[in-house]
């Protein structure tokens, strides 16, 4: 670890890390709707999930890759981290889309 060493970190890292997916899991599938409406939210929650859960499949293997390569995890934690900031400002960087109602109150005035 990055930050830590033992069993306590261990324990503390995957219960912080049960508590984000479960978060993300239930928060995401009203995100979708939100921005894109129920017509297509099915398809387009289902997409995503699969390719999160590819990308799960992924980390492992990668991760491994970089702990051969350096002989320590740390380069992977901290790239996951990066990933995570990244992720974190493109959420903040995105706006709710306009209700259909007042965009055509927008255009009809």
């Amino acid at each position: 670890f990055v930050a830590g060493e033992g069993l306590a970190t261990l324990v503390g890292s995957a219960a912080l890390f049960g508590y984000a997916y479960a978060t993300v899991s239930v928060t995401f599938p009203p995100i979708v709707v939100d921005y894109f409406g129920r017509a297509h939210a099915g398809a387009l929650v289902g997409g995503l999930f699969a390719i999160a859960g590819s990308a799960s499949g992924i980390g492992p293997v990668a991760a491994g890759a970089i702990r051969d390569a350096t002989g320590s995890y740390g380069g992977a934690f901290v790239g996951a981290a990066a990933l995570n900031v990244i992720a974190v400002l493109l959420a903040l960087a995105s706006r709710p889309p306009v209700p259909r109602s007042a965009r055509h109150a927008r255009h009809s005035a």
